[in-house]
């Protein structure tokens, strides 16, 4: 219910972050849903949950896509099947570490949130608290570090650049020349028309 009003000035993970970067403070902004382009919130959904506002914040095919995957491959931790609610669940309240009980946790904050906050809220907190780069959370503050503009003036190939290093970005920036990264980009492009 603190999320639905409230925009808080950390959170576990940020703290986290400051901890293991040994920073005092991270670049954070925050900029309200009704401010943030909306072809940026389809780039997203787009990449990140395609499904985001038909399920109701567990999308049991993509769990079972990614673990289909993650067998086949015989890595358990290599595709993930979140959801954008679920990755909000876990950047606003819980601690970065991997274990059965904190799924077992955002699992339940998850359906709570879902219930409580609403799908735009989610969207708001996530694009406001996700982690863009190493101590950078939110677009708009990802947007200033790493093409000296608000998130208004992106073109579309910058907001796609900057939605696609959302799987890992402690490791890739929109400038990266990964094959993720730019499989992602056009990804995104393709499905945006």
């Amino acid at each position: 219910v603190y999320l639905k009003f409230n925009n808080p000035k950390t959170t576990p993970l940020m703290e986290a972050r400051k901890r293991e970067l040994g920073i005092k403070e991270v670049k954070h902004s925050f900029i309200p849903l009704n401010r943030i382009p909306s072809k940026i919130v389809r780039m997203l959904v787009i990449a990140e949950d395609c499904n985001f506002y038909r399920h109701t914040g567990i999308d049991i095919e993509s769990i079972t896509m990614a673990l289909q995957k993650n067998l086949k491959i015989g890595n358990i931790r290599y595709y993930g099947g979140s959801t954008i609610s679920q990755q909000v669940a876990r950047t606003m309240l819980l601690l970065p570490e991997k274990s059965f009980i904190r799924k077992y946790l955002e699992l339940i904050i998850t359906i709570e949130m879902e219930l409580i906050l609403g799908k735009n809220r989610i969207i708001e907190l996530y694009l406001n608290y996700a982690e863009w780069g190493r101590g950078i959370f939110g677009i708009n503050s990802a947007s200033k570090y790493f093409f000296k503009k608000d998130i208004s003036s992106l073109s579309i190939e910058e907001t796609a650049r900057l939605i696609a290093i959302l799987p890992n970005p402690k490791i890739y920036s929109p400038f990266s020349e990964s094959k993720l990264v730019q499989t992602r980009v056009e990804l995104i492009m393709k499905y945006l028309q």
